[in-house]
C-alpha cells in the first residue's frame, strides 16, 4: 500500500496545527526575552514537534522493541535529515550533528520532549523515562 495524497494533507494538516501552536509559543517567548535563537527557529520546534507526535504513534505500533531498534531508527532518521543538503555539504553537517546530539538528548530529557513509551522488564510495564514524581 503506498501513501497517497490524502494521507499527505493529513500530515501537513498535523504539521499545521503544531505549527500554529509554536508560533505562538515562540511569540511570546521572544516577547519576553526580545532575542529570536535562530532565524527559523519556530519551523525547526513545530518539525521537531510534529516527528516526535509522528514517532510516538510509530514506535508504540512497533512495541515491542529493543535498543537496536531505537539505535538504528536513530541513525536512518538523522541520515534522512543530513541527506535534505547538499551534498557537498553532508560531511560538515554529519560531524556537527554528531557533536551536537549528546547536548540535544540531555536538553531533550531534561525539558521532557522525548519519545513516551514503555518497556518491558519482567513482564512488568515501565515508562523508558520515569515521570518527575516517580523519581526516588
Amino acid at each position: 500500500m503506498s501513501v497517497t495524497n490524502q494521507d499527505r494533507a493529513n500530515i501537513r494538516r498535523l504539521f499545521v496545527k503544531i505549527r500554529q501552536d509554536t508560533d505562538r509559543l515562540v511569540a511570546e517567548k521572544v516577547a519576553r526575552t526580545g532575542t529570536k535563537t535562530h532565524g527559523d527557529i519556530d519551523k525547526i520546534i513545530a518539525a521537531q514537534n510534529a516527528l516526535r507526535t509522528c514517532m510516538e504513534v510509530v514506535f508504540n505500533e512497533c512495541l515491542p522493541y529493543d535498543d537496536v531498534f531505537c539505535g538504528e531508527m536513530a541513525v536512518r532518521l538523522a541520515a534522512y535529515a543530513i541527506s535534505a543538503v547538499p551534498i557537498e555539504r553532508h560531511q560538515v553537517l554529519l560531524e556537527a550533528v554528531i557533536e551536537g546530539l549528546p547536548g540535544a538528548l540531555a536538553r531533550r530529557v531534561r525539558e521532557g520532549s522525548v519519545i513516551r513509551t514503555q518497556w518491558e522488564t519482567n513482564g512488568v510495564l515501565h515508562p523508558n523515562i520515569p515521570h518527575k514524581g516517580d523519581i526516588q
